[in-house]
């Protein structure tokens, strides 16, 4: 048995499927959390002992700069501010207790979470520039066909 208790699990995987949102699960033991994309971001939900954290990928190649910390500070700190730059990428997360966790609470805070991370992400390469996980996924399904070989004549 991990550190998560099985019915947080449980609770997850049925407030999910009530959201009827597609989510894969992603790694083991201590390290396995959920996945699932929202428009052009991705978005992690990461179980622990007393909360279960919400973790976006908001953008990756951004080059930190005075201009890019103080909006992360400043309009993008609204209304979750816990954003991180590690690496030239940005993330945000948000987290909530297990103890008083139930669907109207999780589905309001994956929603919210979720339409901000989207948000940040566009502005962020707008003003500052970067890729969003969107725009990864487009290109690595670029690649795939550019090297995928074909049978036939066209």
């Amino acid at each position: 048995m991990s550190i998560v208790d099985d019915r947080v699990w449980d609770k997850i995987y049925f407030y999910l499927d009530m959201m009827n949102l597609p989510y894969k699960d992603v790694g083991e033991k201590l390290e396995r959390h959920v996945v699932l994309l929202y428009q052009s971001t991705q978005i992690h939900i990461v179980p622990g002992e007393d909360n279960i954290v919400f973790i976006a990928d908001v953008i990756e190649g951004v080059e930190p700069s005075e201009e890019l910390l103080k909006f992360l500070l400043t309009d993008g700190a609204k209304p979750f501010g816990n954003i991180r730059v590690d690496d030239n990428k940005v993330y945000i997360g948000y987290s909530l207790p297990v103890e008083t966790l139930d669907f109207n609470i999780f589905a309001t805070v994956l929603y919210q979470f979720s339409l901000y991370a989207d948000w940040l992400d566009d502005e962020i390469k707008k003003r500052f520039g970067g890729k969003r996980i969107s725009d990864m996924i487009d290109g690595m399904e670029e690649q795939q066909k550019k090297t995928e070989r074909r049978i036939g004549f066209k």
